[in-house]
């Protein structure tokens, strides 16, 4: 019987599941009609297409996790921003007059 509620995702410990668990008597068939009768209670329907989007959706919460676990190399731009906060000017000037002639090529 304790299946039947599983299959219900029923918990026979708590809550509605304890509820019918304590006054049904019938068969295991017939368990979900009485819960809904009884109890007035309506079970969401099977959707194939809510597994498959809650599968999408975990996975998209896994590479949102690990998505900034790989080391990016520095960019100019943070060498820049080091030289400045170090005072180093020539470090500085040397970095902002290479990314003017990046951007000046054609």
């Amino acid at each position: 019987m304790n299946r039947a509620y599983a299959a219900l995702d029923l918990n026979v410990e708590t809550g509605l599941g304890k509820a019918a668990n304590l006054i049904y008597e019938g068969e295991a068939d017939g368990l979900r009609h009485f819960v809904e009768e009884q109890f007035e209670y309506v079970f969401a329907p099977d959707n194939p297409a809510a597994d498959v989007i809650a599968d999408g959706h975990a996975r998209l919460d896994i590479i949102g996790r690990t998505a900034g676990s790989v080391p990016k190399a520095p960019t100019g731009t943070d060498e820049l921003a080091k030289a400045e906060a170090a005072k180093d000017y020539a470090t500085t000037m040397r970095l902002k007059s290479e990314e003017m002639a990046r951007l000046s090529r054609p």
